[in-house]
């Protein structure tokens, strides 16, 4: 969803947007993939994925090592708002 579409349902649900900011998170990969359970055979398709996307150049900006581990880039836009 983009930043208007966010703001648009503040609106049409009567919140009153006091203020937003963006920020990026470094997640580490490992532990965002094991906070649910994951059978062997999505472990090892997850593990291709992540394998084949470290080496995209599209990917780069959001697919990283920090510190020996794997970590990717998440874009936050948080609001703050109030009910009317």
């Amino acid at each position: 969803m983009s930043r208007n579409d966010f703001n648009k349902l503040y609106q049409d649900n009567g919140i009153v947007k006091t203020g937003d900011f963006f920020l990026d998170v470094d997640l580490n990969v490992k532990a965002y993939i094991e906070h649910a359970y994951q059978d062997q055979e999505n472990k090892i398709k997850i593990e291709d994925l992540l394998q084949k996307g470290i080496h995209d150049q599209k990917l780069t900006d959001f697919l990283f090592y920090k510190g020996g581990e794997l970590y990717f880039k998440r874009n936050v836009y948080l609001i703050i708002g109030k009910n009317k």
